[in-house]
């Protein structure tokens, strides 16, 4: 496994941590598996690099698997490789993927050839664990998670999915404020040098 970047410098992130990539992209043309990270601001600062982009529409074409985190899948349909595809996406983000060109299923994480798309936060390591028994086996991926002690056991509250429809997951998103003003100029201040995107928005 290898990070990736334009530049080998750290790159600060929304979490304040700073991740120096262990590669540039030319060192890296064609990785067996694409992996893209998700964010806040973050994958639609990605999607406004053209040299970003073309990389991962260029990586993607030889790449075994290509696969996302919560809004890493935003910087795939931005690149345009999830038309017409089943996706993924963290919940507040789902009608940017749509919007997007890709058909949004709710679920942990979904599978369509060989792009491979996982939910919000948590959800990436269940789809890790998915893969690892994919690349490996099941025996390989089981003794992973008891490495880990991934044995997930929620408050008795859960999620209820079925009583979370998409006018309710828009008001969580503003009282969480995904969908807030502010985070709406930002977007769209961000998007401003891809107005092909920013249009289909319709913010």
């Amino acid at each position: 496994m290898v990070t990736v970047g334009e530049r080998i410098e750290a790159i600060p992130c929304e979490s304040k941590l700073r991740i120096t990539p262990e590669k540039t992209l030319d060192e890296v043309p064609h990785p067996h598996i694409l992996l893209i990270p998700g964010g806040d601001f973050g994958p639609f600062e990605a999607i406004v690099s053209d040299r970003l982009m073309n990389y991962i529409q260029t990586a993607a074409e030889t790449a075994e698997r290509v696969v996302s985190v919560c809004s890493g899948s935003l910087v795939l349909a931005g690149a345009g490789l999830l038309k017409n595809r089943q996706a993924t996406t963290h919940w507040a983000a789902a009608s940017v993927l749509e919007k997007w060109g890709a058909e949004y299923v709710k679920a942990r994480w979904v599978e369509d050839g060989k792009f491979l798309t996982a939910a919000g936060v948590s959800a990436g390591i269940e789809m890790a664990l998915y893969l690892a028994a994919q690349l490996t086996s099941v025996e390989k991926a089981r003794l992973i998670q008891a490495a880990m002690e991934y044995n997930p056991q929620p408050p008795n509250w859960g999620i209820n999915w079925n009583q979370l429809d998409r006018q309710k997951s828009e008001e969580l998103a503003q009282a969480l404020s995904y969908n807030s003003l502010k985070t709406t100029f930002m977007i769209a201040k961000i998007l401003f040098k891809r107005p092909d995107l920013l249009l289909k928005l319709a913010f």
